[in-house]
């Protein structure tokens, strides 16, 4: 499998505006490899680092160490993830232009990805449900609304490599299932999706692998059939709480 993003020794560091206090370390000497064809599921608790660690794979947080090569680049150069990196953000809204209807926004996106493809907008637009809602605002949507926005915009950009960020945040159950099935229609051979989340028992039903944070550092990587071979105690405890691993294992 050819690799998609290769990440030696990743740290980010955060510093306190008007403070002399030492910068906060967020992520700590992380190396990571994400190879075409995986579904993996960046998991921990809230606040260990998942976040900081997805925004520097992609650029868009300026690391204190290490090396990233990201679809043959260093992101860090453009301060952006290169043209086949999408990274949908935890919340949608915020992704959306808000002076920008529905449809004028998916025809802003496809006018970059999908030139001289008038049609396919209207194809998005079915295949989400909200050919109803094309002109609607951002902020006249539902959450789940939003999101299928979003997923319409990745379709058209359909990118190699997906790093989503919650993407069922404050959806409810059965809005949560049509967003991670809609998510999991771009996982492909020649493609990778990258699931960041603390629900352990969604990344396990749509990953191929977790890769464990604790404290901005990662503590565990195995595939799914392997978990058990994942020996940090912060990692087993998730496994634990989360009914992935038999009680009687220590």
């Amino acid at each position: 499998m050819s690799v998609l993003c290769a990440a030696v020794g990743l740290s980010v560091e955060y510093r306190r505006p008007l403070s002399w206090a030492p910068p906060v370390l967020a992520v700590a000497e992380v190396s990571l490899t994400l190879r075409a064809g995986e579904r993996v599921g960046l998991v921990g608790a809230s606040g260990c680092g998942k976040t900081s660690l997805v925004r520097a794979l992609c650029g868009l947080a300026p690391r204190s160490a290490g090396r990233v090569d990201l679809l043959g680049v260093d992101p860090a150069i453009a301060r952006r993830p290169p043209r086949g990196v999408q990274l949908l953000l935890q919340d949608a809204g915020a992704s959306l232009n808000p002076g920008l209807t529905v449809r004028e926004w998916l025809v802003e996106s496809a006018s970059v990805h999908r030139p001289g493809e008038a049609q396919a907008v209207d194809e998005v637009l079915a295949r989400y449900g909200l050919a109803h809602r094309a002109g609607a605002l951002p902020q006249a949507l539902s959450g789940g609304e939003q999101r299928r926005v979003t997923l319409a915009a990745l379709t058209l950009a359909s990118p190699r490599l997906v790093f989503a960020d919650e993407p069922t945040a404050g959806l409810d159950a059965a809005r949560k299932a049509d967003a991670l099935t809609l998510l999991l229609d771009h996982a492909g051979p020649d493609r990778a999706l990258v699931l960041v989340t603390h629900d352990l028992l969604l990344a396990s039903h749509a990953c191929t692998r977790l890769v464990f944070m604790h404290a901005g550092r990662l503590v565990g990587d195995a595939p799914i059939e392997e978990l058990s071979s994942v020996q940090h105690p912060a990692a087993r405890a998730l496994l634990h709480s989360s009914h992935l691993l038999p009680r009687t294992q220590p």
